[in-house]
Protein backbone atom coordinates (compact mmCIF):
# COMPACT_ATOMS: atom_id res chain seq x y z
CA UNK A 1 0.00 0.00 0.00
CA UNK A 2 1.15 3.52 -0.71
CA UNK A 3 -0.27 6.89 0.20
CA UNK A 4 -1.69 9.07 -2.56
CA UNK A 5 -0.69 12.68 -2.03
CA UNK A 6 0.04 14.63 -5.22
CA UNK A 7 -0.44 13.86 -8.92
CA UNK A 8 3.28 13.02 -9.11
CA UNK A 9 2.80 10.20 -6.64
CA UNK A 10 0.01 8.82 -8.79
CA UNK A 11 2.75 7.61 -11.13
CA UNK A 12 2.36 4.26 -9.37
CA UNK A 13 -0.41 3.69 -11.91
CA UNK A 14 2.36 3.93 -14.54
CA UNK A 15 1.10 7.11 -16.12
CA UNK A 16 -2.46 5.90 -16.65
CA UNK A 17 -3.79 8.95 -14.83
CA UNK A 18 -2.91 10.93 -17.96
CA UNK A 19 -5.56 9.00 -19.88
CA UNK A 20 -8.15 10.16 -17.34
CA UNK A 21 -7.01 13.79 -17.51
CA UNK A 22 -7.34 13.60 -21.29
CA UNK A 23 -10.89 12.31 -20.90
CA UNK A 24 -11.71 15.44 -18.89
CA UNK A 25 -10.96 17.68 -21.86
CA UNK A 26 -14.67 18.39 -22.32
CA UNK A 27 -14.62 20.12 -18.91
CA UNK A 28 -12.62 22.88 -20.59
CA UNK A 29 -14.61 22.77 -23.83
CA UNK A 30 -17.58 24.90 -22.85
CA UNK A 31 -20.03 22.25 -24.08
CA UNK A 32 -23.47 22.41 -22.44
CA UNK A 33 -23.80 20.05 -19.49
CA UNK A 34 -27.20 18.70 -18.46
CA UNK A 35 -28.13 18.97 -14.81
CA UNK A 36 -29.26 15.86 -12.99
CA UNK A 37 -32.91 16.19 -11.97
CA UNK A 38 -32.66 13.66 -9.14
CA UNK A 39 -30.73 15.02 -6.13
CA UNK A 40 -28.08 12.91 -4.37
CA UNK A 41 -29.07 10.96 -1.29
CA UNK A 42 -27.88 13.77 0.98
CA UNK A 43 -30.65 16.11 -0.38
CA UNK A 44 -28.08 18.85 -1.02
CA UNK A 45 -28.46 21.21 -4.03
CA UNK A 46 -28.38 19.32 -7.31
CA UNK A 47 -24.91 18.91 -8.80
CA UNK A 48 -24.13 19.05 -12.46
CA UNK A 49 -22.06 16.41 -14.21
CA UNK A 50 -19.46 19.14 -14.64
CA UNK A 51 -19.32 19.59 -10.88
CA UNK A 52 -18.58 15.92 -10.29
CA UNK A 53 -15.70 15.95 -12.75
CA UNK A 54 -14.27 19.23 -11.49
CA UNK A 55 -13.83 17.92 -7.95
CA UNK A 56 -12.01 14.82 -9.18
CA UNK A 57 -9.86 17.04 -11.37
CA UNK A 58 -9.04 19.13 -8.30
CA UNK A 59 -7.82 16.00 -6.51
CA UNK A 60 -5.55 15.06 -9.40
CA UNK A 61 -4.11 18.56 -9.62
CA UNK A 62 -3.88 19.53 -5.94
CA UNK A 63 -4.00 16.35 -3.87
CA UNK A 64 -5.76 16.39 -0.49
CA UNK A 65 -5.89 19.38 1.84
CA UNK A 66 -8.31 21.39 3.97
CA UNK A 67 -9.25 23.23 0.78
CA UNK A 68 -9.65 20.02 -1.23
CA UNK A 69 -11.00 17.28 1.07
CA UNK A 70 -12.15 13.86 -0.13
CA UNK A 71 -14.94 11.42 0.84
CA UNK A 72 -17.58 14.12 0.46
CA UNK A 73 -15.57 16.59 2.52
CA UNK A 74 -15.10 14.23 5.48
CA UNK A 75 -11.37 13.50 5.11
CA UNK A 76 -8.27 15.62 4.61
CA UNK A 77 -5.87 12.72 5.14
CA UNK A 78 -3.81 11.17 2.38
CA UNK A 79 -5.75 8.13 1.05
CA UNK A 80 -4.18 4.73 0.59
CA UNK A 81 -3.78 2.87 -2.69
CA UNK A 82 -3.45 -0.92 -2.69
CA UNK A 83 -2.91 -3.29 -5.60
CA UNK A 84 -4.17 -6.74 -4.65
CA UNK A 85 -5.49 -7.93 -1.29
CA UNK A 86 -3.81 -6.13 1.64
CA UNK A 87 -6.19 -7.22 4.41
CA UNK A 88 -6.25 -10.27 6.68
CA UNK A 89 -9.66 -11.57 7.71
CA UNK A 90 -10.14 -11.79 11.48
CA UNK A 91 -12.83 -13.24 13.71
CA UNK A 92 -14.52 -11.58 16.64
CA UNK A 93 -12.67 -13.94 19.00
CA UNK A 94 -9.24 -12.94 17.65
CA UNK A 95 -6.93 -10.67 19.65
CA UNK A 96 -7.72 -6.95 19.38
CA UNK A 97 -5.04 -4.70 17.86
CA UNK A 98 -4.69 -0.95 18.44
CA UNK A 99 -3.86 1.81 15.93
CA UNK A 100 -0.17 1.00 16.29
CA UNK A 101 -0.67 -2.68 15.52
CA UNK A 102 -0.03 -3.75 19.12
CA UNK A 103 -2.18 -6.17 21.11
CA UNK A 104 -4.60 -4.55 23.56
CA UNK A 105 -4.65 -5.62 27.23
CA UNK A 106 -6.91 -4.83 30.14
CA UNK A 107 -5.70 -3.37 33.45
CA UNK A 108 -4.81 -6.87 34.66
CA UNK A 109 -2.62 -7.61 31.67
CA UNK A 110 -5.09 -9.97 30.00
CA UNK A 111 -5.36 -9.92 26.22
CA UNK A 112 -8.56 -8.35 24.92
CA UNK A 113 -10.45 -9.88 22.01
CA UNK A 114 -12.14 -7.96 19.22
CA UNK A 115 -15.50 -8.94 20.70
CA UNK A 116 -14.50 -7.30 24.00
CA UNK A 117 -14.42 -3.87 22.38
CA UNK A 118 -17.83 -2.18 22.56
CA UNK A 119 -17.35 -0.16 19.36
CA UNK A 120 -16.34 -3.22 17.34
CA UNK A 121 -19.15 -5.28 18.82
CA UNK A 122 -21.75 -2.61 18.04
CA UNK A 123 -20.52 -2.21 14.47
CA UNK A 124 -20.59 -5.98 13.94
CA UNK A 125 -24.24 -6.16 15.01
CA UNK A 126 -25.19 -3.14 12.89
CA UNK A 127 -23.60 -4.61 9.76
CA UNK A 128 -25.25 -7.98 10.35
CA UNK A 129 -28.66 -6.28 10.40
CA UNK A 130 -27.90 -4.08 7.39
CA UNK A 131 -26.39 -6.61 4.99
CA UNK A 132 -27.93 -9.84 6.29
CA UNK A 133 -24.67 -11.69 5.73
CA UNK A 134 -21.86 -12.54 8.14
CA UNK A 135 -19.37 -9.67 8.23
CA UNK A 136 -15.80 -9.89 9.46
CA UNK A 137 -13.20 -7.38 10.64
CA UNK A 138 -10.26 -7.37 8.20
CA UNK A 139 -6.95 -6.03 9.51
CA UNK A 140 -4.64 -3.80 7.46
CA UNK A 141 -1.01 -3.96 8.58
CA UNK A 142 -0.24 -0.85 6.52
CA UNK A 143 -3.09 1.33 7.78
CA UNK A 144 -3.07 -0.21 11.27
CA UNK A 145 -6.82 -0.34 11.05
CA UNK A 146 -9.80 -2.67 10.55
CA UNK A 147 -12.22 -2.61 7.65
CA UNK A 148 -15.46 -4.59 7.61
CA UNK A 149 -16.39 -6.95 4.81
CA UNK A 150 -17.63 -10.45 4.11
CA UNK A 151 -15.52 -13.58 3.68
CA UNK A 152 -14.16 -14.03 0.15
CA UNK A 153 -12.49 -17.43 0.41
CA UNK A 154 -11.24 -20.18 2.71
CA UNK A 155 -7.93 -18.44 3.38
CA UNK A 156 -7.93 -15.37 5.66
CA UNK A 157 -5.69 -13.75 3.01
CA UNK A 158 -8.38 -14.12 0.33
CA UNK A 159 -10.00 -10.72 -0.05
CA UNK A 160 -11.98 -8.66 -2.52
CA UNK A 161 -9.49 -9.23 -5.37
CA UNK A 162 -9.67 -12.99 -4.89
CA UNK A 163 -13.36 -12.84 -5.81
CA UNK A 164 -13.04 -9.93 -8.28
CA UNK A 165 -9.70 -10.38 -10.12
CA UNK A 166 -10.33 -7.45 -12.48
CA UNK A 167 -12.28 -5.22 -10.12
CA UNK A 168 -11.72 -2.27 -7.83
CA UNK A 169 -13.22 -0.97 -4.62
CA UNK A 170 -12.91 2.10 -2.41
CA UNK A 171 -13.18 1.60 1.32
CA UNK A 172 -14.93 4.49 3.07
CA UNK A 173 -16.23 4.95 6.57
CA UNK A 174 -12.79 4.31 8.07
CA UNK A 175 -12.79 7.29 10.38
CA UNK A 176 -10.80 9.87 8.46
CA UNK A 177 -8.94 7.30 6.35
CA UNK A 178 -9.93 6.32 2.80
CA UNK A 179 -8.42 3.41 0.87
CA UNK A 180 -8.66 2.40 -2.79
CA UNK A 181 -8.01 -1.21 -3.76
CA UNK A 182 -7.34 -2.18 -7.38
CA UNK A 183 -7.26 -5.74 -8.73
CA UNK A 184 -5.34 -6.44 -11.91
CA UNK A 185 -5.77 -9.74 -13.71
CA UNK A 186 -3.27 -9.56 -16.58
CA UNK A 187 -5.44 -11.87 -18.68
CA UNK A 188 -8.52 -9.63 -18.38
CA UNK A 189 -7.32 -6.05 -18.04
CA UNK A 190 -6.40 -4.13 -21.18
CA UNK A 191 -3.18 -2.12 -21.19
CA UNK A 192 -3.67 0.63 -23.75
CA UNK A 193 -3.89 4.43 -23.81
CA UNK A 194 -7.16 6.25 -24.25
CA UNK A 195 -8.19 6.24 -27.92
CA UNK A 196 -5.81 3.44 -28.94
CA UNK A 197 -8.71 1.53 -30.51
CA UNK A 198 -11.25 3.72 -32.38
CA UNK A 199 -14.82 3.19 -31.11
CA UNK A 200 -17.55 2.08 -33.50
CA UNK A 201 -20.80 3.54 -32.10
CA UNK A 202 -24.12 1.74 -32.44
CA UNK A 203 -27.23 3.81 -33.13
CA UNK A 204 -29.54 3.90 -30.13
CA UNK A 205 -32.59 2.98 -32.21
CA UNK A 206 -30.94 -0.34 -33.12
CA UNK A 207 -30.91 -1.39 -29.46
CA UNK A 208 -34.35 -1.09 -27.90
CA UNK A 209 -35.08 -4.13 -25.80
CA UNK A 210 -33.26 -6.46 -28.16
CA UNK A 211 -29.86 -8.03 -27.89
CA UNK A 212 -26.66 -6.21 -28.80
CA UNK A 213 -26.25 -6.21 -32.62
CA UNK A 214 -23.78 -8.62 -34.18
CA UNK A 215 -20.32 -7.14 -34.59
CA UNK A 216 -20.80 -4.41 -31.99
CA UNK A 217 -17.79 -3.51 -29.89
CA UNK A 218 -17.56 -4.31 -26.22
CA UNK A 219 -16.71 -1.41 -23.96
CA UNK A 220 -14.03 -3.57 -22.32
CA UNK A 221 -12.21 -3.70 -25.66
CA UNK A 222 -11.78 0.05 -25.99
CA UNK A 223 -11.48 1.46 -22.47
CA UNK A 224 -8.02 2.60 -21.31
CA UNK A 225 -6.08 0.62 -18.75
CA UNK A 226 -6.78 3.13 -15.99
CA UNK A 227 -10.56 3.18 -16.21
CA UNK A 228 -11.13 1.17 -13.02
CA UNK A 229 -8.88 3.59 -11.20
CA UNK A 230 -10.88 6.42 -12.77
CA UNK A 231 -14.17 4.88 -11.61
CA UNK A 232 -12.94 4.50 -8.04
CA UNK A 233 -11.69 8.10 -7.96
CA UNK A 234 -15.29 9.33 -7.98
CA UNK A 235 -16.09 7.24 -4.91
CA UNK A 236 -12.88 8.36 -3.20
CA UNK A 237 -13.55 12.05 -3.78
CA UNK A 238 -17.34 12.17 -3.48
CA UNK A 239 -18.19 9.32 -1.12
CA UNK A 240 -20.85 6.72 -1.84
CA UNK A 241 -23.87 8.92 -1.08
CA UNK A 242 -22.99 11.20 -4.00
CA UNK A 243 -21.59 8.69 -6.48
CA UNK A 244 -23.93 5.69 -6.30
CA UNK A 245 -27.50 5.88 -7.68
CA UNK A 246 -30.48 4.94 -5.55
CA UNK A 247 -30.73 1.57 -7.32
CA UNK A 248 -27.04 0.81 -6.76
CA UNK A 249 -24.26 0.63 -9.31
CA UNK A 250 -25.04 -0.99 -12.64
CA UNK A 251 -22.43 -2.04 -15.20
CA UNK A 252 -24.44 -3.58 -18.04
CA UNK A 253 -24.67 -1.06 -20.90
CA UNK A 254 -28.28 -1.81 -21.88
CA UNK A 255 -29.31 -1.50 -18.23
CA UNK A 256 -27.38 1.76 -17.83
CA UNK A 257 -29.12 3.22 -20.87
CA UNK A 258 -32.55 2.21 -19.59
CA UNK A 259 -33.25 -0.38 -22.29
CA UNK A 260 -33.26 -3.32 -19.88
CA UNK A 261 -34.81 -3.29 -16.36
CA UNK A 262 -32.80 -4.01 -13.24
CA UNK A 263 -33.76 -5.66 -9.96
CA UNK A 264 -34.08 -3.15 -7.12
CA UNK A 265 -34.45 -4.17 -3.48
CA UNK A 266 -36.88 -1.97 -1.55
CA UNK A 267 -36.56 -1.02 2.11
CA UNK A 268 -39.04 -3.74 3.09
CA UNK A 269 -36.91 -6.39 1.36
CA UNK A 270 -39.12 -6.86 -1.70
CA UNK A 271 -37.49 -6.84 -5.13
CA UNK A 272 -39.03 -4.96 -8.06
CA UNK A 273 -37.89 -4.27 -11.61
CA UNK A 274 -37.13 -0.71 -12.65
CA UNK A 275 -35.52 0.98 -15.61
CA UNK A 276 -32.73 3.47 -14.96
CA UNK A 277 -33.57 6.98 -16.09
CA UNK A 278 -31.13 9.14 -18.00
CA UNK A 279 -30.92 11.49 -15.03
CA UNK A 280 -30.05 8.64 -12.69
CA UNK A 281 -27.22 7.68 -15.01
CA UNK A 282 -25.94 11.25 -15.03
CA UNK A 283 -25.65 11.39 -11.23
CA UNK A 284 -23.40 8.32 -11.43
CA UNK A 285 -20.44 9.80 -13.35
CA UNK A 286 -18.21 6.72 -12.93
CA UNK A 287 -20.68 4.68 -14.95
CA UNK A 288 -21.63 7.53 -17.25
CA UNK A 289 -17.95 7.98 -18.18
CA UNK A 290 -17.61 4.34 -19.17
CA UNK A 291 -20.73 4.44 -21.34
CA UNK A 292 -19.78 7.74 -22.97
Amino acid sequence: GVGIDTPDELAIIEGETISFVASLAFVQSGLPVRLASEPPATKRPILSTLGYYQQVKNFLEHGVSDEFPINDGQSTRKPWLFCGDPFVRQHMHDVLLDNQGNVVMDERGNLLLINDDRTMRTEYKRLQRTYRVTMYPHWSHDMKQYIWSRSYGASPLSGYCYANPAGGITWLGLGHTVAMQLCYDVDRVQNQPLGAIPPRPVLADTLGGRNIPDGAQFIADIVPAGYRFTHELFHLVWGNANSVPRQGEVYDVLEMLGFRPINVRKADGTVVQERISRDTTLINPPTYTAVA
